[in-house]
């Protein structure tokens, strides 16, 4: 319906007459605000015509009957001595905000058909309620009752009651800063249709393993599906008449009938009432933090209020922070204390004495020592005595409860609520007193409102009338008696041991030389026998009579590992590789792969049986147990070093391929590891960029990344289980939750698969070794050879071309990455370092040099001549830009119109096409690099440098895991790379490079020739408006 036809006014008249007439209806009506708002629609607007509630069955009793004990509240006692039939007014409808369609009957849809007003204040308030029945609940449920909503013939408004906290992770840097709150509706959480698509099509346990990547900055369930209900009701606005109504803390009420009533204990009151009881005696948070609180029926007054003025004033969704005023933890304890004589509880079990700290330790340790020792105790006791036992049970709620409130009780918020303070300004007199939002009385008197409030909880909620006061002031005043008598004791024992262990010391101080002297000796002798090297007395003697094992031995890092293997360590007895059949190849023709090979052409010629020692197995990294046959795992039992280097470097890999390929088939590789007899070291080879963003909050910062294990990314085994049953098209939706922090599924399963290792770390000798960019060869043999055109080094040849001229990122920022043939010479030498002198699981981060974009316009600069491409269609010219819509800008002027223009005459002149196909390359290379193309690292690598130092004369030569020569002679290196991508990849031999130059040449002037017309232009045209 267009609900912008009714005209609006600038006053309302009558809040009542505005209800006169109107069917209401309330989700959430057996809740707290549900109860005060039905008594105060049928107290104040008692002409309206219907109220319906959607109640569900609960615990095997009707609607029916859970309407006759909701008409049993207290809160309703003078409502119903006043007009004993007001409740026909009230009907409750079977239904269920967490089914589909909210559970409702057609019989009841068609009832509702005339209903006004909306208000849906349904909601779990568990904090820790598991995602998927949150997301039902919250999000499909409020999607269900708007689309409900549309149909109805003569809606006014549609309230939706959310919180004040939902988006306190969501604003701009400024406002998560400052916690500030505004009064507007927030950017998209996550798009809500894929949300409930996820909860509907997975179950419980599959979401639960996935709850802190949605959860990460909403603290909890709650207020995640809260700020997605709101983002569902934005995209509904242009359907119903909407407002958000987002309160603070709501607690109990502050205006007649029944100050202080309360149904429940959530919140600070059950703060205050569990140290009260004595049940609670160590607070998490700060006792002056404020806490944003409002009582229950201003937050009802607001919602009513609200509701008129939107149909009669508003002409778009009006968002409310509904907040009234701050205390603090320390006021409300400090009231309880004041009436603790007052009011006592007849179920106290000890002396209030509540104390708060931010210390999370201290926190951990009182926590044990004064609630679950004691608790443990006496349940003990009550268990002894057959009696049903309960503390523990009651301290697992108050710690949930302490959990759940943490961040606000040691955070202080700035809300804004001017939208809200002022709802009363469009109302007379009499509708200011009657939906009062500014009680002044209760800021004032604040100690008597909570005085009333623990007051109605100890009559009504813990079920403890006036006349047991008497016998529980005696039960208090002897409890508080035990309690100094324990205290006494408690301090004389500490002071007798303090005094005991002086006097011992005393005594003692004779026998301290000898006993030193005797250490020290004992230290000597456990030095000397169990001390492991501190050097590698020959890393090739290391290999001798070694069987290895290799996963991605066909790749760029497998191939250099395998060719060093064999030359440099060449008594080892067997390299086992385990290689999939591919492209209609099986896995013995695929060693060609090895003989086809430039960098094993010298191997050959000198030994030409080297590669019988290369033995490949059938198996598949994606494929459960690695998809090996049990009599190729017989064979591997002898194997004494494993290289686990395989893994897919496309980043946009599909996220269920990504975690078979490097989660599950690295937990599968350790697990076939433990079957080896002689194992010496597991070398499993990762990236240094998995753990960016997964350290510290100063590492994240300085984009720091340290030798060391990160914590866990995710549970693995609830990732794998994810992967192994779920289907692909609900993995890709939950895909950019996982990965919100890693970038890619490359970066994170590799993450992932470091948390495997660090489990299996005291079963096996594990090694995790980290390259950076892995980039050519930079020795002989083959010096500058690349199996493949990857990252930085497709991107500078594209430069070369004149394919390239526009990068995204910033010219000074630097890119570290490592020779292939020194990454190689690090995990071999780390292997063997595992083996003889490390005791514990060491990390290395292997990087060795880092070069910027100026650099590589220098070096391209000076070497476009001497690498003239025959194939180059511009001169070499690479800009850089942060600027997103600027790149965008230059990606289409001067990568894609050229390539269309280019493509177009090769068409014509019956060629194929093929630059609008390599443009696309270039930008997915661009795309997948952009992070780190923007972004500078701090990767250290202290470890990784003294791997060279335990080396003897000879190894530093032959593994040299630095290449030092090489990284002062970077000129000649990038030469000779690029030499050899021109032969290899371009096809274009050396003889062509002269003919090159002069093409080059004549291009270089045609470039000048149009930058002189394209600027005499520009300066004609200035001239031209100036002159005229």
């Amino acid at each position: 319906m267009d609900f912008k036809m009714f005209s609006k006014s600038t006053k309302i008249s009558s809040v009542p007459d505005f209800y006169k007439g109107t069917d209401i209806l309330i989700t959430g009506a057996t809740g707290f605000l549900g109860y005060v708002l039905i008594e105060k629609l049928l107290r104040s607007c008692s002409d309206l015509n219907k109220i319906y509630a959607i109640v569900r069955p609960k615990r095997g009793i009707s609607i029916q009957e859970r309407k006759k004990a909701f008409m049993k509240s207290e809160l309703f006692e003078e409502l119903i001595s006043e007009n004993p039939t007001v409740f026909d007014k009230l009907e409750f409808i079977e239904g269920d905000i967490s089914l589909l369609e909210l559970g409702l009957s057609l019989i009841d849809r068609k009832k509702l058909e005339n209903v006004s007003i909306v208000f849906h204040s349904a909601a779990s308030v568990r904090f820790d309620e598991p995602l998927k029945d949150a997301i039902l609940g919250h999000v499909r449920g409020t999607r269900d009752i708007l689309e409900l909503s549309t149909t109805f013939k003569k809606l006014k408004a549609f309230v939706y009651v959310s919180t004040a906290f939902c988006n306190m992770d969501n604003g701009n840097l400024e406002e998560m800063k400052e916690y500030q709150i505004k009064e507007k509706v927030y950017p998209e959480v996550d798009d809500w249709k894929n949300v409930i698509k996820l909860a509907e099509n997975l179950d419980g346990d599959v979401l639960d393993c996935v709850t802190s990547h949605f959860t990460k900055f909403s603290v909890n369930t709650y207020l995640y599906t809260k700020a997605v209900a709101e983002n569902v009701c934005k995209s509904y606005e242009q359907k119903v008449p909407l407002v958000i109504f987002r309160p603070t803390i709501v607690i109990a009420k502050a205006i007649p009938p029944f100050e202080g009533w309360i149904n429940n204990l959530n919140g600070p009151y059950g703060v205050s009432i569990g140290g009260l009881l004595g049940v609670l005696r160590i607070c998490y948070g700060k006792e002056d933090s404020a806490l944003d609180v409002i009582p229950v029926d201003v937050t009802v007054n607001g919602m009513i209020l609200s509701a008129c003025k939107r149909h009669i004033v508003d002409e778009s969704t009006a968002v409310y922070n509904a907040n009234f005023l701050k205390t603090s933890i320390g006021q409300i304890d400090r009231s309880g204390k004041a009436v603790e004589f007052e009011f006592p509880l007849s179920k106290t079990i000890w002396t209030k004495n509540v104390t708060c700290t931010t210390c999370k330790y201290n926190f951990i340790i009182q926590s044990i020592l004064f609630h679950f020792i004691p608790a443990a105790l006496i349940d003990g006791l009550l268990k002894f005595m057959d009696k049903k036992p309960q503390l523990l049970k009651v301290h697992r709620k108050v710690q949930a409860a302490q959990k759940a409130l943490a961040l606000f009780m040691k955070t202080s918020f700035e809300i804004f609520n001017y939208n809200f303070t002022h709802l009363d300004c469009y109302l007379n007199e009499e509708d200011r007193k009657t939906f009062d939002i500014k009680i002044t009385e209760v800021a004032k008197y604040h100690d008597r409102f909570n005085k009333n409030t623990i007051k109605c909880i100890r009559k009504y909620i813990l079920k403890d009338p006036d006349e047991t006061i008497p016998a529980a002031r005696k039960r208090l005043g002897r409890l508080k008696l035990a309690d100094n008598v324990v205290r006494a004791i408690f301090w004389s024992t500490i002071a007798y041991y303090l005094y005991s262990f002086v006097l011992s010391v005393l005594i003692a101080k004779r026998f301290i030389i000898c006993f030193s002297l005797l250490r020290i000796g004992t230290l000597k002798f456990i030095t000397m026998s169990s001390s492991k090297l501190t050097h590698i007395p020959s890393v090739a003697d290391f290999y001798k009579g070694c069987e290895i094992l290799i996963t991605g031995a066909t790749g760029f890092i497998g191939l250099v590992l395998v060719e060093k293997l064999l030359r440099s360590c060449p008594e080892l007895t067997k390299i086992y590789a385990i290689v999939r059949p591919k492209k209609g190849k099986s896995v013995q023709e695929r060693k060609s792969v090895f003989t086809e090979c430039e960098i094993y052409f010298d191997l050959i010629k000198n030994n030409p049986n080297a590669l019988d020692k290369l033995e490949l197995i059938e198996g598949d990294m994606s494929l459960p147990g690695l998809g090996i046959s049990k009599s190729d795992r017989k064979r591997l039992e002898n194997v004494s070093i494993v290289f686990h280097s395989a893994a897919s470097i496309r980043f946009d890999d599909p996220l269920k391929d990504a975690v078979l390929g490097h989660v599950r088939a690295t937990r599968d590789l350790l697990e076939l590891a433990m079957t080896f007899k002689k194992m010496k070291a597991f070398v499993h080879v990762s990236t240094a960029y998995c753990n960016m963003d997964n350290g510290s909050l100063y590492e994240i910062k300085e984009r720091r990344i340290e030798e060391r294990f990160y914590p866990n990314v995710d549970d693995w085994r609830n990732i794998i289980k994810l992967a192994e049953n779920v289907d692909r098209e609900t993995l890709d939706i939950l895909s950019k939750y996982l990965t919100k922090f890693s970038l890619n599924t490359y970066l994170y399963t590799k993450a992932l698969a470091e948390n495997v290792c660090h489990d299996y770390e005291k079963k096996l000798p594990i090694v995790i070794y980290r390259p950076s960019i892995v980039i050519q060869k930079a020795t002989e043999p083959c010096m500058g050879w690349i199996s493949t055109l990857n990252g930085p080094s497709s991107l500078s040849i594209a430069g070369f071309l004149g394919l390239l001229r526009c990068v995204y990122g910033t010219w000074e920022n630097k890119l570290d990455g490592v020779f292939v043939d020194a990454a190689v010479n690090g995990m071999i030498i780390s292997a063997c370092k595992r083996h003889l002198i490390d005791d514990e699981t060491p990390v290395y981060n292997s990087t060795v040099m880092s070069s910027s974009g100026a650099d590589v316009i220098i070096l391209q600069q000076d070497l476009e001549r001497d690498l003239a491409m025959s194939m180059a269609i511009w001169t070499c010219n690479i800009s850089y830009t942060k600027c997103e819509y600027n790149f965008k800008f230059q990606s289409v002027l001067s990568h894609l119109l050229p390539a269309i223009i280019i493509d177009t005459v090769l068409k014509l002149r019956g060629q194929e096409p093929r630059l609008q196909k390599i443009q696309r390359k270039i930008h997915r290379a661009q795309i997948a690099l952009k992070y780190f193309s923007s972004n500078s690292f701090q990767i250290r690598n202290f470890k990784y440098l003294q791997l060279e130092k335990i080396l003897n004369a000879s190894d530093k030569i032959t593994f040299d895991p630095i290449n030092k020569e090489v990284v002062r002679r970077n000129v000649e290196f990038v030469k000779k790379s690029g030499l050899y991508t021109r032969r290899h990849f371009l096809k274009d031999p050396d003889e062509t490079i002269p003919a090159a130059r002069k093409r080059l040449n004549r291009i270089k002037f045609a470039d000048k020739m149009i930058r002189l017309i394209v600027l005499g232009s520009f300066v004609y045209k200035i001239y031209d408006y100036f002159l005229f």
